[in-house]
C-alpha cells in the first residue's frame, strides 16, 4: 500500500490546493480581515536605533579597522585561503 504519483493523485493534490488558497482567500469575510491590520512598532517605535554622531563616526572607524585587518590578513595567506599555495610551504 505504497503511495504513488499517479494522474489521480496529482488532480487530487491540485484540487485541495484550489481549495485550500479559496478558503484563505475568500473563506473569511474580507472586511473583518482588514479592519484588524498589523502594526509593528519595532519593539517599541524604533527609539533603540537613534544614534549621536559620536557612535556613527566610531562605528565606522572600527569597521574601516576591521575591513583593513581583512585586506591585510588576506594580503599576506591570500594564497593559501584560495589554495594556491600548501600552508606548510611558506
Amino acid at each position: 500500500s505504497s503511495i504513488t504519483c499517479c494522474p489521480h493523485n496529482l488532480r487530487s493534490l491540485i484540487m485541495l490546493g484550489r481549495a485550500a488558497n479559496f478558503a484563505r482567500t475568500q473563506g473569511a469575510n474580507p472586511l473583518v480581515r482588514h479592519a484588524q491590520k498589523q502594526r509593528r512598532n519595532m519593539g517599541g517605535g524604533g527609539k533603540w536605533l537613534e544614534t549621536n554622531k559620536f557612535g556613527e563616526r566610531g562605528g565606522e572607524f572600527i569597521g574601516t579597522v576591521a575591513w583593513l585587518w581583512i585586506f591585510h590578513r588576506f594580503r599576506q595567506d591570500g594564497a593559501v585561503l584560495l589554495g594556491f599555495k600548501h600552508p606548510w610551504d611558506h
